[in-house]
Parts: structure tokens; sequence; C-alpha cells
């Protein structure tokens, strides 16, 4: 490992090929010996290694992110997809996979996908897939560098230990103040734990490193909402569409505030945007919905209200968004059957009939 962290390819190689040999069923020698092969551009041998670590197991998402990448440097986009897809299908959180996938879909020319995966990396950034190399992974527990405290809270946040997680991310800060993922999280994790005067200190401490940057002001912005200071917060998702315009949360949660402030037409121009960046935003697809059902846009609406029926997770069930679109669909459905627009009421009545079905089998 030492051979490959300084760049010494074919001696790395030549080192895990020997451990390989020795212990043939280690699978962390094997993934290492795959990794050192594809850095000293040996792709077909690189691709058989990777190959044998998925015969062994087939579960493997470090093996089909390792494909990925021999598929990528074979200059094989469509290959590549397959794989880093498959590798974030075995660990969603897998922030490289994300990235990469992002990168071959925008040379496929698909930017709509590229852009979700890009989202997903932004979000994941920090994560990776379990290793299944227990000596490792007990290296890896004796780390303590801000990288490595902020990793493991990160993970923490994942699995639901929030004061857990704030601790870890406090003490990355205690050995480098300038470690600015370590603020951005936790403007967000004091943010959600109830204790503004915090994170509003990890904003400040943040601005002062690094005013430019998208995340900073977005997740400011999240925490103003909170506090019920909408003013504030329109502001802080204007700075951050300033940054990065694409970003589809700071559209969404500004088009919000347009929205409640009853400016329709600008709140559905970003609510549009964000949409053109991150296609399955369920949460703007909903509220655009709502837009176009009060402009009198009924089978537009229905779409977009379909749209928030998928997917299905644990996060933002697919179904409850159903059951508030409901209410607009009937609505309009009354509005049809009372201006006698037979053709458009029974277009509502079969699009109800199929949204009321999803609401009660989620």
């Amino acid at each position: 490992m030492v051979q490959a962290a300084l760049g010494k390819h074919v001696e790395a190689s030549a080192a895990f090929g020997e451990v390989v040999r020795r212990q043939p069923d280690y699978p962390a020698a094997r993934l290492n010996l795959a990794e050192s092969l594809l850095a000293a551009g040996r792709l077909d041998e690189s691709a058989a290694v990777f190959d044998a670590a998925l015969q062994n197991d087939p579960m493997s998402a470090a093996a089909h992110y390792g494909l990925g990448r021999v598929e990528s440097a074979r200059r094989r986009a469509a290959q590549a997809v397959e794989h880093y897809r498959r590798a974030c299908e075995l660990s969603p959180a897998f922030g490289s996979a994300h990235y990469a996938l992002a990168a071959a879909y925008r040379d496929l020319g698909d930017s709509a996908r590229a852009q979700e995966e890009f989202a997903l990396y932004q979000k994941h950034r920090l994560g990776f897939p379990p290793r299944a190399d227990p000596w490792l992974d007990a290296v890896e527990d004796a780390k303590t560098g801000a990288f490595y405290l902020v990793k493991r809270g990160i993970a923490l946040e994942s699995a639901g230990e929030r004061e857990a997680s704030i601790r870890e991310h406090e003490r990355a800060l205690e050995l480098d103040p300038s470690y600015l993922q370590g603020h951005l999280n936790l403007i967000s994790l004091y943010g959600k734990a109830g204790r503004p005067d915090q994170a509003e200190e990890h904003y400040r401490a943040a601005l002062r490193l690094n005013p430019n940057l998208d995340e900073l002001h977005y997740n400011y912005g999240v925490l103003l909402v909170s506090q019920g200071k909408e003013a504030e917060a329109a502001e802080a998702f204007r700075k951050a569409l300033e940054i990065n315009p694409n970003y589809a949360e700071a559209q969404g949660n500004y088009a919000y505030i347009l929205m409640t402030r009853g400016n329709l037409d600008e709140a559905e121009r970003h609510y549009r945007a964000a949409l053109d960046n991150k296609p399955n935003y369920r949460l703007a697809h909903f509220n655009l919905g709502r837009i176009l059902v009060n402009r009198g846009k009924t089978a537009e609406a229905i779409e977009h209200f379909r749209a928030t029926l998928t997917p299905e997770d644990e996060e933002t069930p697919g179904y409850l968004y159903a059951l508030g679109a409901l209410e607009y669909i009937r609505a309009a459905r009354e509005k049809a059957a009372a201006a006698g627009q037979k053709d458009l009421l029974a277009s509502i009545t079969r699009d109800l009939e199929i949204l009321e079905q999803a609401s009660r089998n989620p």
C-alpha cells in the first residue's frame, strides 16, 4: 500500500500480486491489485482481476466501480455507465461512483442524468462502500485527522446519530479550524438540532474562509427558513444561485418563498429551472403542479403530480405527495363538470382514479 501511495504502481502491483498468490481468498488484496494495474495502465490485466473479484463477490460495489474506470480509460462510456450504475445501486452513498457516473453520462450527452448523479455526488461526496478487510477497518477507525473525523460524522448522521455526528465534526474543527467542510456540515447539523446560534457561528466562520461556495449560502438559507426568516433566506438562496445557477435545491427553495409571496410567475420560472437540472425533484414537481392548477393548466399539472409518485422511498414517500395532489385534482374535476367540459372531465376522472389507486397502495 505504501508503494501505491507513492505512485510506484508497478512495484505495488507486484506486491499485491504476491499477496493474492499467497492468499487467493483475500478480497482487499485482489481489489488493490486491480487498482494498481489500472493505475499502471495495464487495463486488460486490471479488468481481469476486477472480474475475478466480482466472481468471488457479485455484490462488490468497488469491483463494479473499478470496471467502470477501466471502461472509461478505454473511452467506452456506455459500458462504463453500466458498471458505475451497478456500483451506485449496491452502495447508494458511494460518492466517487456517482461522480464517475455523472461524467460518463455527460460524455454520452445525457445532461439531465449527469446533473442528477452530480447532485447525488454532492450529497455523498465522502461516502464509500464498506470494506471487506477488518484489518483496514481497524486502521481507519484509528485515524484522527480532520478529514476522517468529518467522514465518521457524516456516517453517524446517516445512521441517525446526530449528536454523535456533531461531536465528531467539532473534534475535527478543534484539530483544524480552517477545515471548511466541517463548518458547512455543522450549519446543517445544528439547524436540524434546533440550535440556530451555533449554526450561525459556523456560517460566519465558513464565510470568512470562503464566501464563494454555493453550499454555504444554501445551508444558511435552509437554517433561516427554519427560523421563519424568509426575506433573509431568499437572499441566501439568491447568493447560492449567483454562484451556481444549476443548484436545483436552491432554485426550489427560492421558488417556494416566491410562491408563498404570491409571485407565481417567478416561482414557476424557478421551479422549471430546478426541474431542468434535477428532473426527479419531486417537491418541485408538486409545487409546480399547485401553481399550474391555480392557473387552470390542469393537464400539465396532473403530469407533474404523477411525477411525485416515484420513487417511493423512506425519505420522501411518493404516495404522500399524491395525497396532497388529490385535493387540487378533485377541485379541477369540479370546475370541469361545472363548465360542461366533458372531454376534460373524463380525462381528469381517469387520472384521478390512477392517483387514488396509487395512494391506497404505497
